[in-house]
């Protein structure tokens, strides 16, 4: 990531750039090459030889001069659950909140923070961080101010931090915020200085900055909530039409279970907005969001499944815009303990060759050709695209000679039915992802087939063994097949976006799910020491370059322990009009970080 500054002219390195594209616009010859897709059923279909151009990865959103004014129609799968930030982990609220609320500090397509409300990036060098690492000085904007005309100042911070932590508010997420002993007001409002219970280096992620998808960074109005008790606060108008934001456009239109309108600002302290308004429609159908943006009935459809890749592909008049999803790798991880009794090891998975045969032995590159049209790659880190990805590494190669030399080494040989077996056991276990007919779940399956018929060219038996979502996941009251960790191998969520903690976690002995610790997410039970402490120490380690050598010798000794198998980068897709320009997705910040920056041709505008 690298700091920049409010002019954007100077930019403060703060860990080596990544060198690989994430972005990519698709034309409409590449449509020649995918029908035979759609016949598909079970397995992985072969495709014809695609001899159509490679997508342009460079082009811009729009090379004209932008122009102001006109309605942007968006299609979101659904219906936020609440406009306040601090109640809702709904990414179509969190994007909605992107028009309406400015960050303290965003996170931009290059990686980069940009401070908003506030003056600078605290840090080190500017006396924004304390030496010792436990206090840091914010410093907002002068005559900045709300959609009804009120100043944000340090007090919205300090109100903020006060309501979130208090006992009885439903924070959907305290992570950072728990970590404040004490907020300190300047005498004019405009600064304060935050004291922490101990160093983090993950507080910048958690509390000041965010992407798109998140509510890292948004304030609440002290004046507009102070005078409501913090237990009432949740249900009060403010997370509905009556919210107050500070970003440049303000909500003028609620209509529930259709749409939500927003429109400009007119009391926006930055440059205004080029659109006139965006008209959210709620569409919970991904095909149907497709096909409104294909007929011009909306202009943009976003976070579109995988599983519509397909359906995605652009008319003449539209575009499908595909980027990687930082950190969010579709991942098989061992189950290194027996599940029938989780005190012993894994009879097969507890030997780190077996684990890298299997690894070596399913071809991830076709699963990517054949599903998902050569749109993604297989990484080589779980921080793939990150701010913290170690680019050195390489995912291990598909390589079935090697790895039917390391079973016949790990003494797994074919017996004369053609499956491998050792002093009387098969070589068999099973593979889970989620059960169903819907489009997702088809696609799991079918990587999921992909691997079976891959494990039985090496000799080696796999079952399906696929649940529901709640049976897999769980459910409040129930823990899942997850958290029982009743599992060979599984198909796991997987998101480092902009914060390490779903890293740390999967990683840390001390997250091993247990009777009494169902939540833990260290769903393989993996255990190294040195992992462990390297995990404690990057959390205490503010300097970025230290923390990134920390956290790359981390991802060399997890890799090396073959505890998981990558099997491509997640993308988003959003579909939208030709004449819709301006959009800037990172791989970290998403696509709604610059929505003042997008704007419409009015001349080719669909009217409906």
């Amino acid at each position: 990531m690298r700091y920049r500054s409010p002019d954007p002219g100077v930019m403060i390195p703060l860990v080596t750039d990544r060198s690989s594209s994430t972005r990519r616009w698709w034309g409409t010859a590449l449509v020649l090459s995918l029908f035979l897709l759609i016949t598909a059923c079970n397995g992985v279909s072969p495709l014809p030889s695609d001899d159509s151009p490679e997508p342009d990865t460079d082009a811009p959103a729009g090379a004209e001069e932008p122009e102001e004014g006109g309605s942007l129609v968006v299609a979101i799968p659904e219906e936020p659950d609440s406009l306040n930030f601090s109640l809702t982990t709904s990414p179509s609220a969190q994007w909605i909140l992107s028009t309406v609320d400015a960050r303290m500090i965003r996170i931009t397509a290059d990686d980069s923070y940009e401070p908003r409300l506030l003056r600078e990036v605290p840090t080190l060098e500017n006396g924004g961080i304390s030496e010792d690492r436990l206090s840091y000085t914010i410093r907002f904007l002068p005559d900045i101010t709300w959609s009804d005309g009120e100043p944000i100042d340090a007090r919205d911070f300090e109100f903020t931090w006060q309501t979130l932590t208090a006992t009885d508010y439903p924070a959907a997420a305290l992570r950072g915020w728990n970590l404040i002993e004490d907020v300190t007001v300047s005498s004019d409002n405009l600064s304060a200085t935050i004291r922490l219970r101990n160093p983090s280096a993950e507080f910048i992620n958690r509390v000041l900055a965010g992407g798109s998808g998140e509510g890292a960074g948004f304030l609440l109005p002290r004046h507009r909530l102070e005078d409501i008790p913090s237990g009432e606060i949740a249900t009060h108008e403010y997370g509905a039409e009556e919210h107050v934001g500070s970003g440049p456009f303000q909500i003028v239109e609620w209509d529930p279970g259709e749409h939500l309108t927003v429109e400009r600002n007119p009391e926006y302290w930055g440059d205004p907005p080029l659109l006139d308004r965006i008209v959210f429609r709620f569409t919970s159908s991904p095909r149907d969001a497709i096909s409104q943006v294909t007929t011009g009935d909306v202009d943009l459809a976003v976070d579109l499944p995988e599983s519509t890749l397909l359906d995605a592909i652009e008319s003449d008049e539209t575009e499908a815009l595909i980027t990687a999803r930082g950190g969010a790798v579709k991942t098989y991880a061992f189950n290194l303990h027996d599940p029938g009794n989780l005190d012993l090891e894994h009879p097969i998975f507890r030997d780190q060759q077996v684990r890298e045969a299997i690894t070596l032995g399913f071809d991830r590159w076709s699963v990517i050709e054949m599903l998902l049209l050569n749109q993604t790659e297989v990484p080589g880190t779980l921080l793939s695209n990150t701010l913290w990805e170690h680019s050195g590494l390489e995912p291990l190669p598909f390589d079935p000679d090697l790895a039917a030399e390391l079973l016949d080494d790990a003494g797994w040989e074919l017996n004369e039915d053609g499956v491998r077996e050792r002093a009387g056991t098969l070589l068999e276990f099973t593979v889970t992802t989620t059960a169903g007919d819907d489009p997702d779940a088809v696609l799991r399956q079918r990587v999921q087939s992909a691997f079976i018929d891959d494990m039985a060219e090496l000799g080696i038996q796999v079952e399906a063994v696929n649940y529901d979502p709640d049976q897999l996941y769980g459910t409040v009251d129930e823990p899942g097949v997850l958290a029982q960790r009743d599992f060979d191998l599984v198909d796991v969520p997987w998101n480092n976006r902009t914060t390490l903690d779903m890293f740390v976690e999967r990683l840390s002995e001390a997250f091993i799910p247990s009777e009494d610790f169902p939540e833990g997410a260290n769903l393989m039970g993996y255990s190294n020491e040195d992992v462990n402490r390297l995990l404690r120490e990057q959390s205490n380690t503010l300097d970025p370059d230290e923390r990134a050598e920390i956290l790359y010798e981390v991802q060399e000794i997890f890799m090396g322990d073959r505890p998981v198998i990558l099997v491509y980068e997640h993308i988003e897709i959003d579909v939208l009009r030709n004449y819709v320009h301006g959009l800037d997705p990172g791989t970290v910040a998403g696509l709604w970080w610059n929505v003042e920056e997008w704007w419409i041709s009015p001349d080719e505008v669909v009217l409906n």
